[in-house]
């Protein structure tokens, strides 16, 4: 039997908690940004959805750390709190998965066939929630009792819950993933497009690489109970925060790549600048010694007609001197 110690789950819900609050500040930097430019789509819409309800969720990680005797400990709290956890956590997740389809549509031009396939994706995100949703609820309040331990595994207990869990994520997943892939392959795209989908396809391999590690926990045997829930719990935690992260993703590439060249402009206009002004200071200076020269010619063409005329002065006083000696 392998069991969670203290130290460690209380390093795991730190740890995860910190991933969850960064993917919301990404959600925060991405909607400034979109708000802006005057780009909001629904896929912001989505990652808004998505950080607002794991935002509710953060809180629920770090009630059960209250007294035994806490009223939030109580069998009506825990059950409350399970299913309103349950439920958040599913809307968040989701509700991701359908923000990384809609921008990986934004990417392609309208009309295009893989923009239409990625909008086709989110509608089917939005169904496999409306479904996995009411399964989960139905299930669990139809089978939970108050005085049993109140965790996934007894909720999808049955292996045909489980496999109808499986096939829809599996099918959600293999979707997000084979889209990126067939644009890289099939398609030839532009640099700053081509970077965009492979910001996408690393997005799909988070939320995917995730799901794989909660499905083998999911159907793990009972020997690894009590820490199979404990850790399926805290498996899906890191999920919430790492598909927040991951529908982030493809916009925070493109922020990042506008802020690169939009400083690589301010620094080409600065040198041309540069340049222009050590051009004018130049041409001041050659213009500056042409009007030097010019001043030096003038003069000295000045002085030589004054030397002129005082030498032919010269002569005629002496001519002048000179006759009147004579006579």
């Amino acid at each position: 039997m392998a069991v969670v110690s203290f130290s460690l789950n209380l390093s795991l819900d730190i740890l995860f908690t910190l991933v969850q609050l960064f993917g919301i500040c990404l959600t925060v930097i991405r909607l400034n940004s979109r708000r802006a430019t005057l780009r909001i789509w629904w896929d912001d819409y989505a990652a808004a959805v998505a950080a607002f309800f794991d935002l509710a969720y953060v809180p629920l990680m770090w009630i059960s750390y209250a007294g035994p005797g806490s009223v939030v400990n109580s069998p009506t709290s825990l059950l409350g709190r399970y299913v309103l956890g349950l439920q958040l956590g599913f809307i968040s997740i989701w509700a991701a998965r359908v923000s990384i389809s809609l921008t990986i549509a934004r990417i392609f031009a309208p009309g295009d066939l893989t923009r239409t396939f990625a909008i086709a994706m989110a509608y089917l995100c939005v169904f496999f929630f409306l479904i996995l949703s009411i399964l989960y609820t139905a299930d669990c309040y139809s089978r939970m009792h108050l005085t049993e331990d109140l965790t996934t595994a007894y909720c999808i207990r049955t292996l045909s819950k489980r496999l109808t869990i499986s096939i829809a994520t599996l099918i959600t997943d293999t979707c997000l993933l084979a889209t990126p892939v067939y644009s890289l392959w099939r398609l030839r795209l532009p640099y700053k497009q081509r970077r965009l989908v492979i910001a996408g396809l690393i997005a799909a391999s988070l939320t995917a690489l995730v799901t794989v590690s909660c499905t083998v926990l999911m159907y793990g045997p009972l020997s690894w109970n009590p820490a199979r829930v404990t850790l399926m719990n805290k498996t899906n935690n890191l999920q919430l925060g790492i598909s927040l992260i991951a529908c982030n993703l493809a916009v925070l590439v493109s922020l990042i790549s506008n802020a690169r060249v939009h400083r690589g402009g301010l620094r080409s206009n600065t040198a041309t600048l540069t340049l222009t002004q050590v051009t004018i200071d130049h041409t001041t200076y050659l213009q500056s010694t042409r009007q030097i020269q010019s001043l030096g010619d003038t003069h000295s063409s000045e002085v030589g007609v004054a030397s002129t005329a005082s030498t032919s002065s010269g002569r005629n006083n002496l001519s002048l001197t000179s006759g009147v000696e004579t006579n």
